[in-house]
Parts: structure tokens; sequence; C-alpha cells
């Protein structure tokens, strides 16, 4: 509840309803259904739910705004000037909404009704609004008796469903900073503002994860940075180890990487000149940093047309490469008859 500030000496309060979602997750659908009916009604008021495709799951809704002007008058003889808004419902189920706040001061007539309306949307509103426990959407749809009280969706169902998402990512990280959690290295128990939550949701503190990665990193043990948990042991994302390292540490992790990749590349030679990585063609390569053209197998200037080492020689030399990136046997073959 939040108090507003008092609109021409009236009061002004705003109210927001907060669903907990069912099973810790919901999910969003569409439904296809080309009539302009309600999701899950048809106009005789039996079951349709249409054809419903999945669109996400959400652990954490927006809220329900109920904003109240209480007239002079209230309660004697006026209602709550009111409107609710809920920009991610379609519009027929915020003025369904409505209505049923309406019913509730006709029945109730003369009497407070706040209580009453706030505690009808915190305990009843969702099944009106959901079914089955699943939010459904249907693209585009409008009422033909639209609630002058009702703030529901304008804009496309794709774009809602984005901001629906980012609320729930958003919402899901707030929490998470603020519980306890309990470190898998070291057992420490703090709030999740001290923690690095992992691609695969396992959890460490920032200290552990710290030491973890800045160790592999100054022993170059690339293979090490992994996810601490034995059982899971995936690799850490260059997001999260630029997180975790220093600059200096970082850049050291960037050139491990790079050599890493570049060793793994059975085309790839290094200049006899200057050492420089360069890609061979054919048994021949050229330096993009002194422009030396070479033979890759003999390191000496490049030969058309002369043999520089023996056919026995080449499969020796394919050979080690062989054991270094796997190549097969047949590849084996195959350049040692071109390079005849």
């Amino acid at each position: 509840m939040v108090i507003l500030e008092d609109k021409a000496g009236l009061r002004c309060f705003q109210s927001f309803v907060r669903y907990q979602v069912p099973n810790n997750s919901t999910k969003v659908l569409l439904n296809h259904c080309a009539n302009g009916t309600m999701a899950g009604t048809n106009n005789d008021g039996s079951q349709d739910i249409g054809e419903l495709s999945y669109a996400c799951s959400l652990q954490h809704l927006p809220p329900v705004v109920l904003t109240c002007l209480l007239p002079r008058s209230y309660p004697s003889t006026c209602a709550p000037y009111f409107t609710i808004s809920a920009k991610w419902l379609d519009e027929p189920k915020v003025s369904y909404l409505c209505a049923m706040l309406n019913e509730i001061w006709t029945e109730l007539p003369g009497q407070e009704v706040m209580y009453r309306w706030v505690d009808w949307l915190n305990s009843s509103s969702w099944s009106c609004i959901s079914l089955n426990d699943n939010i459904i959407f249907v693209p585009d749809q409008t009422s033909d008796v639209a609630d002058e009280h009702a703030i529901g969706r304008k804009v496309l169902v794709d774009s809602t469903i984005h901001r629906m998402q980012n609320y729930n990512e958003k919402t899901s990280q707030e929490l998470f900073l603020k519980s306890l959690r309990e470190c898998g290295i070291c057992l420490s128990e703090n709030t999740g503002i001290n923690f690095v939550k992992l691609p695969c949701h396992h959890l460490f503190c920032m200290k552990c994860m710290k030491s973890h990665c800045g160790i592999h990193v100054k022993e170059g043990n690339l293979s090490m940075l992994t996810c601490p948990d034995t059982t899971c042991r995936s690799p850490l994302p260059p997001s999260i180890l630029k997180s975790l390292l220093g600059d200096d540490c970082y850049m050291r992790w960037e050139s491990f990487a790079l050599q890493k990749l570049l060793d793994t590349m059975p085309d790839l030679v290094y200049c006899p000149r200057c050492d420089a990585a360069c890609l061979e063609v054919d048994s021949d390569a050229q330096c993009p940093e002194c422009f030396f053209t070479f033979c890759s197998l003999c390191k000496d200037r490049r030969h058309v047309g002369k043999e520089c080492v023996t056919p026995a020689e080449k499969i020796r030399i394919l050979r080690e490469r062989h054991q270094k990136y796997s190549l097969s046997e047949k590849t084996i073959v195959e350049r040692t008859e071109g390079n005849r």
C-alpha cells in the first residue's frame, strides 16, 4: 500500500497486488483462437481454450495496481473513484476485475469496502485472470464493453511477453541479492550480493571464486576454469571470468585462450623468422608479419616443384600432426600424395 499526495483535499492511495505463482512457476500461453471472446470461454460460457502455443515460464508476475480516490461522501453515498492497472493483461480481463469491485460495492452500500476490494484482489482475482494456473493471451484482443476504470494491455503480445520476462528476471535477481545463500566451497553463509551465480545454477561466494579462477590462470591451467562443483564442471563463460579476474589477470587468460585455440588448428604453422602464426596452403605459408614465404615442412624458403623432404619424412611430419590434432590416416595419406 502506498499513500499518495492528497488530491484537492481528498485522500488517494495505491495498492499493489502481487500474485504468489502456483508451483513456483506459471506458463504464458498464446491463444490463436480467431474469435474475440475471452480466452477460455465461448459466447455461451462453455470452455474453449482454442489453439494454444507455449511462450515462456515465469516465477514472478507484474503487480495489479489498484488506485483509489476517496470522495467526501464515501462511504455513506458514493463509492471510491478507482482504476485497476495491469498493462500485461488483456483489456477484457481487467474490465472483469473492475466489474467485480463494483459488484462488491453494490452488495455493501454505505459500508467501507476498501479492505474487501484489496482482499478480493489478493485472494480471488487469480482464478479470474488465469486458466489452470496459466496466463493465456489472445493477440490484440479488445473488449466491446470496456470499463473506463480498466487500464489493460495496449501493446502487441510479443512486447508484453518481453516486458514480463524482464520483470521476472529483475525481480528474481533482486530476491537473490537479498536472500541468504551457502557457498558450496567454504560452506559459509552470506547474502546473495556476495555470491556468483553460474549459468549451471551453482552458487559460490565471490571470495572463493576469485581465488579459484586466479590460481588456475596464474598456473596457465585453463582446463580447470570450470564450475567448482565436482558433479558439474561446466566451463566458466568469459563474462564470469571478466567479473572475477583483474584486468591484468583477464588479459593473461585471453592470451592463454588464444594460444590454446591456435594450437588446435592443424593448418597453422609458425614463421621460422619471427615466430608469427601463419596458415599453410599446400605446404606453403606466408607470414603476415614479415611477409616471408616458406615451406611448412622444411621451414626454408618456398620452393615450387622442388622436393625438400622424402616421402617417409613427410609421413613422419604428418603423423606428428596426427598425434597433436587427431588427423585421420586418410587425411595423412591424401596430404602426402598431394604434396608429391
